[in-house]
This record gives C-alpha cells, structure tokens and sequence, in this order.
C-alpha cells in the first residue's frame, strides 16, 4: 500500500462521519455509486450530522446556561 493510500485511509477512517464522505468518494472514483446508493448515503450523512449537532447542542447549552447566571450573578 502506497503512502498516499495510508494516509487517505487513516483520514477517512477517523471519524465514522468522515469515514462516510470518503467511502462515498471512492465509489465514486470506482464508478461503483448509482442514484439508489447515492439518495442513502446523502440520507445517512444528513441524519448522522443533524444528531451529531443535536447532541453537542444538548451538552453545550446547560453549560453557556449556567456560565451566563453565573455572569449575572457577578454582575449584581
């Protein structure tokens, strides 16, 4: 395996949502992707990264909550 090859599979297969990008990629490049496997990918990726930005959102929020009562309460 070349160096190059290396290096694109150790960056694809970083994350699982990363990795879905590249898999998509080298179908592409295989000439492998039709419209069927094309629409479940896009699905996957769109429904991976909308619960990927709820979660975030969910563990950020009551954190920026507390530090801006806390702010207040310094402020007063």
């Amino acid at each position: 395996m070349s160096r190059i090859a290396i290096n694109h599979h150790r960056q694809c297969h970083s994350s699982s949502l990363l990795a879905l990008f590249c898999d998509q990629t080298n179908a592409v490049r295989r000439g492998r992707r039709d419209g069927v496997q094309n629409s479940v990918m896009e699905a996957t990726i769109t429904a991976m990264a909308s619960r990927i930005v709820r979660r975030s959102s969910a563990v950020i929020l009551p954190h920026l909550a507390m530090a801006q009562a806390g702010a207040r309460r310094g402020a007063i």
